[in-house]
């Protein structure tokens, strides 16, 4: 039984922060090569650490890895966390440093994870993960000449390489999309154009043009908790009832051209 866990990760001491939800991975919509075979990461994060539970650790970075790329995958074939894959998704995930090793094997069943998906969802997602810590080898002399060296973590590599992938037969990968599926594929040229600008854009997660509206000490002592300054217009977001972070597309301010460049501009006009 795969045991669930219902608290908030704020308990275990994830802090959040407030960024645009990118999900790529590793290319952009479009590439022949839709689905990846194994993926490499680093386990240098486990120097720093000093809690004694490094297993739990490297395990812990081995799932999220390899959830966050199928998750990536699964988004690129359409599907959300309102539509369901239709079929699993498995990856091979390697965490090393280059002496020690560790191998997950993970496959997606489920992303529903919307309001009741995720208590009453009857799928669960499942990784299988070797030892923590294959040693490949001891030391490496002067000569650099390998002391030590452990087969056996070879051949578990070998082993994952050797894992052909297989096309799927009758089966629609991606059920969900529409007859143009890439953006590319947009008749209309402006849409086209606007459609993957601005997807780029956000998925760039560049820093914002207009930044956030702060809160002044002084807005929080005589506005917020004293309720002191009735005379003051009411302009802030926290006035109005207004979430800054909260808006839609057609809500955001469009690229700022310089006076010269505008096609109707006061100094656009030939003199």
């Amino acid at each position: 039984i795969i045991p669930f866990f219902r608290f908030d990760p704020t308990t275990l001491g994830y802090t959040h922060d407030y960024r645009h939800g990118t999900n790529i991975p590793g290319f952009w919509p479009g590439n022949k090569y839709e689905f990846g075979l194994i993926s490499y990461q680093k386990r240098g994060f486990l120097k720093d650490r000093q809690f004694g539970d490094d297993i739990e650790a490297l395990n812990a970075h081995g799932i999220l890895s390899s959830f966050s790329w199928l998750f990536s995958l699964a988004n690129f074939q359409g599907f959300t966390t309102y539509n369901d894959i239709t079929y699993p998704l498995v990856t091979q995930t390697v965490c090393t440093n280059g002496q020690f090793w560790s191998f997950f094997t993970f496959q997606l069943n489920t992303i529903l994870m919307c309001m009741n998906n995720i208590y009453e969802n009857p799928k669960k997602n499942v990784c299988w993960a070797s030892k923590s810590d294959l040693k490949l080898f001891d030391s490496v002399d002067d000569n650099g000449k390998v002391i030590g060296l452990n087969d056996e973590v070879i051949k578990l590599l070998c082993k994952m390489y050797m894992n052909e992938p297989k096309v799927r037969q009758g089966l629609d990968l991606k059920p969900y999309l529409g007859q143009e599926q890439y953006v590319a594929n947009y008749k209309d040229e402006e849409k086209r154009t606007w459609l993957e600008n601005t997807y780029k854009h956000y998925m760039a997660n560049k820093p914002r043009q207009r930044l956030v509206p702060e809160v002044y000490h002084w807005e929080k002592i005589y506005k917020i908790d004293h309720k002191r300054r009735p005379q003051d217009p009411l302009i802030q977001p926290f006035e109005i009832g207004k979430n800054p972070l909260m808006r839609r597309l057609n809500e955001h301010l469009p690229a700022y051209w310089p006076k010269k460049l505008r096609p109707d501009g006061p100094k656009s006009k030939k003199k």
